[in-house]
């Protein structure tokens, strides 16, 4: 069982496949899965061999029981009151961190909890996360060098992104690593992760690695050695190095600056968006279809026109948005009880982990986890429950669940790894091949693929089931629907829900050119183009930046050539 927690530590961060449309946050999805899944009935068959399960004693106290609770209490709040349930279920197609995900990660916390007994396992752990370091850095490397297949100038700004699909994702991950292995002195992984940091580029990640050093110099110093507080005040001078020396990323100025700005632009416009659902929130994963009504403006200047951000890149924000004030009070709940339940302790090794934690807390200030993430923050939470419990404690298995348990559990199983993880890249490869209709037969509940499907000749029918799976919240329904029945008020609908989705009124006047009537056409351009920022008119960087993010914005020039709609009359 322990090979299999194991592969997961090691294989899940870097799985990627390029043959699918999802090239990186699938296959990690399906490969934890599968491994999951796999390691649920080994365990289910050694319990049913030995008739009892031995968990940590920590299990035992009130605080943790409320804590588990509380987490599951959450999981309920993001999908009873969510405007898309079933959404907020399985999770967006991109990020995939529905309440099924949860769930999954919530299994793995309890396997690893039964699992995990000695300092040998967890030795072992650490061993196998150290290995998918070296190859996810070295791999990165070979990125930086243009070895890889990937073209990092065109993807992430020359950044490298590893096997984790974004520079981002690639930095954190190396962070969450960073202080077990520094408690351990492994010094050779702790210089290939700032390796691989630095060439990832990511601001937040440096932030939260000083963070995180800043909370274990400070124990460091406390319990172990008083001179350690030296590193607080070389701390400045190594982080400024890396904030000059980060490839470009860190002067703020030019397309660096843009991430900061469309943050802070989502911010503020999160802030409207929360206030009319404060207590309970729209949902898990539902921040999209959600966010498109109340986008500013200025939104449009800094991203691709019609495109709307799918995470809040705040961990307190994401948690308003998603489950209110009721689900950020639990989510503050358990935070602060995994910080209660260490600092009580004064051994240097669970402040390492600790410091993990920080350094997400601050890192997710201006991001967010995804699956690699929270697979490691499981496993070092269930590694914090084992520093700090005094041993086992041994439960029975019921009769019957020694008749049927194994039965019942290998059928859940394979049926699982088939019908989901097998299905879902499957599926991937089918859309990726342009094959729609066989990616929406196998994952009739991924509106993605219906949309695509619906567009090249899967019709209403098709249409209908993809909007039904967000619970026609959805503006891009109504605008594909839009343009499949050439009913302007479903047009009416699409604005209504997304202001600032220009492709709406750019096809809404299509519609109008296609039945010639051309003044009306006009009409739509001309609030289309009022949209849309000047930058197309600008020159140098300005004009350059924007026909990067807008590729086919010239096909309103087209479109109103065919109507002898005259540029200047417009503007």
């Amino acid at each position: 069982m322990r090979y299999i927690v194991n592969a997961i530590l090691f294989l899940v961060p870097l799985s990627f496949l390029p043959g699918i449309r999802n090239v990186f946050e699938l296959p990690k999805q399906a490969m934890f899965r599968i491994l999951l899944m796999i390691l649920l009935f080994l365990v289910v068959r050694k319990v049913v061999q030995v008739g009892k399960l031995e968990i940590l004693d920590i299990f035992r106290k009130r605080r943790v029981k409320l804590m588990m609770l509380a987490f599951v209490a959450l999981l309920f709040v993001g999908g009873v009151f969510s405007i898309a349930p079933r959404l907020s279920f399985w999770g967006s197609y991109f990020r995939m961190q529905g309440i099924y995900s949860f769930l999954n990660y919530l299994l793995f916390f309890l396997l690893l909890a039964g699992v995990m007994r000695k300092r040998e396992d967890w030795e072992q752990g650490f061993k196998w996360l150290g290995y998918g370091l070296v190859v996810s850095v070295f791999y990165g490397f070979w990125q930086k060098l243009g070895f890889s297949g990937f073209d990092l100038e065109a993807a992430s700004l020359g950044r490298v992104f590893s096997s984790f699909g974004h520079p981002n994702f690639f930095a954190s991950y190396l962070v969450i690593l960073f202080f077990p292995l520094m408690w351990r002195r492994k010094w050779i992984l702790l210089g290939l992760a700032v390796l691989g940091i630095w060439m990832a580029g990511s601001r937040g990640a440096i932030l939260g690695l000083g963070a995180g050093l800043m909370f274990y110099a400070f124990f460091y110093g406390l319990y172990e050695n008083k001179k350690a507080f030296v590193a607080l005040l070389l701390l400045p001078a190594v982080l400024g190095g890396m904030f000059l020396f980060g490839g470009g990323r860190l002067d703020f100025a030019g397309e660096a600056l843009r991430s900061v700005e469309t943050r802070t632009s989502v911010w503020k416009s999160a802030t409207e968006m929360i206030d009319e659902r404060i207590f309970t929130g729209y949902g898990m994963e539902t921040f999209q279809i959600a966010f498109a009504k109340f986008a500013d403006k200025e939104l449009l200047e800094l991203e691709r026109i019609g495109s709307s951000p799918d995470k809040a890149h705040n961990t307190f924000v994401e948690m308003m948005a998603s489950v209110g004030l009721l689900g950020l009070g639990l989510y503050l709940f358990i935070l602060f009880g995994i910080f209660a339940e260490g600092l009580r302790s004064r051994k240097m090794e669970v402040y390492a982990v600790l410091s993990s934690f920080f350094a997400a807390c601050v890192m997710y200030m201006v991001g967010f986890a995804v699956t690699s993430d929270i697979i490691l923050m499981t496993f070092l939470l269930v590694y914090l429950a084992w520093l700090l419990s005094g041993g086992t404690v041994k439960i029975k298995a019921s009769k019957l669940f020694k008749k049927v348990g194994i039965w019942v559990t290998g059928i859940f199983a394979v049926c699982s790894i088939i019908f989901i993880s097998v299905f879902d890249v499957v599926a991937d490869r089918m859309f990726h091949e342009g094959r729609y209709d066989i990616a929406t037969l196998l994952r009739p509940e991924q509106s993605y693929y219906a949309y695509f499907y619906a567009g090249a000749g899967g019709g209403l029918e098709t249409l209908e089931r993809a909007g039904e799976f967000a619970s026609f919240q959805d503006p891009y329904y109504y605008f594909l629907k839009g343009r499949l029945t050439g009913e302007e008020k479903y047009f009416e609908k699409a604005q209504e829900l997304a202001p600032l989705y220009s492709p709406t009124l750019y096809h809404w006047g299509k519609l109008y050119v296609d039945a010639g009537e051309c003044a009306l056409a006009e009409v739509k351009f001309r609030e289309y183009l009022a949209l849309v920022p000047d930058d197309w008119r600008a020159e140098g960087d300005e004009k350059r930046l924007f026909y990067k993010h807008n590729s086919n914005f010239d096909r309103i020039f087209d479109a109103m050539a065919e109507c002898d709609i005259e540029l200047d009359n417009i503007l």
